[in-house]
């Protein structure tokens, strides 16, 4: 099953019910990442992203599928959700920087 990330938002795929982080921030959490004989620490900075919150919501604006003919009101409707969920993880970041 297809899930996203509860700390970056990146879909991944998740094997068990209760997976709901990806691999990359489940081994951030813990600190540490082993691969092979050697162990090292996992740095992800989590930063405000190059795109703001008001130039994704103007974007929602004109994806949104009420101002788009019928044949287009699909693709329409999943870019919009795929913005709506941006701008979500973007005002997170926003607001912990």
């Amino acid at each position: 099953m297809t899930r996203r990330c509860v700390d970056c938002g990146a879909e991944f795929r998740a094997s068990r019910d209760y997976h709901v982080r990806c691999w990359d921030c489940w081994h951030d959490q813990r600190g540490a990442r082993t691969n092979s004989n050697r162990t090292f620490t996992v740095v992800r900075e989590r930063t405000v992203p190059a795109v703001p919150s008001e130039l994704i919501r103007a974007a929602i604006g004109l994806a949104h599928p009420d101002r788009h003919p019928p044949e287009r009101q699909e693709s329409a409707l999943r870019v919009t959700q795929q913005l709506t969920d941006a701008l979500e993880r973007t005002r997170r970041l926003e607001q912990a920087a």
